[in-house]
């Protein structure tokens, strides 16, 4: 537990970086405008949306089933 501990210790400043900043709120930013286009997506076509939505879940369930 404590190794974890010195590892958060040591990750924090690297966070506190301002191109670490900078990176992460790009990747926020990229993250918010693909939330809005799947949820136009699914709204205008909510049922693709349910079909990749299953072929998805099904295709994983198969893939974690073989472990």
């Amino acid at each position: 537990m404590q190794a974890a501990s010195e590892r958060m210790e040591r990750a924090v400043p690297i966070l506190e970086r301002p191109e670490v900043k900078e990176r992460v709120e790009q990747v926020r930013g990229q993250l918010e405008e693909l939330d809005v286009q799947v949820r136009r997506v699914v709204q205008e076509r909510p049922l693709v949306a349910m079909g990749v939505a299953l072929v998805v879940g099904y295709a994983l369930g198969r893939l974690l089933a073989r472990r």
